[in-house]
């Protein structure tokens, strides 16, 4: 009886390592058209750092602390602009203040046992894209669909706005 309940919890536990695994690598092909698109758009956000006189390795901790567009740009702006930190932060906290609703809103989504680190991972990866592709997901969501988003948009995001930096360097002024 006691092998047979151990025995039951392990296939219990193969299974939903194998369903974490199946939403991990959904995410990932839901994530590449986001990823294409961040890619993009965060080269000219590159430009734009590059412009206000920020560093590749700089833009590079920049993307990946933030995850904003509109936030970054507006950092990159002011900073450029030599504004002072509490113009920035305010800026900032007014810029993405929509993150806070979208979180509450992914938070009744997901499983109530979920612990606080996934949901902190999630919170933390959260964007506007990421956002809209998890809320239409029917029933439950499951937060390695997230993670696999975030796996393959993140470094996109990163590595456009490092590429906007290094190649605008390139670039004609005009």
């Amino acid at each position: 009886s006691i092998i047979i309940a151990a025995t039951r919890k392990r296939e219990i536990k193969q299974k939903m390592k194998e369903k974490h695994l199946d939403n991990f690598v959904k995410g990932l092909k839901n994530g590449i058209p986001i990823a294409l698109g961040y890619f993009a758009v965060a080269f000219t956000l590159g430009i734009q750092a590059k412009n206000a006189g920020i560093t590749a390795f700089q833009s590079a901790v920049a993307s990946f602390g933030l995850h904003a567009s509109a936030g970054e740009y507006i950092a990159f702006t002011l900073f450029g602009a030599n504004a002072t930190i509490f113009v920035m932060v305010m800026m900032e906290v007014v810029a993405n203040a929509r993150y806070l609703l979208m979180s509450c809103a992914l938070s009744q989504k997901i499983p109530a046992d979920t612990p606080i680190w996934k949901r902190l991972i999630m919170g933390y990866f959260i964007t506007d894209e990421i956002f809209g592709v998890s809320i239409l997901t029917d029933g439950k969501l499951d937060p390695y669909y997230n993670f696999g988003m975030a796996a393959v948009a993140s470094p996109a995001w990163v590595f456009g706005t490092v590429f906007g930096v290094v190649l605008g360097n390139f670039l004609p002024v005009s």
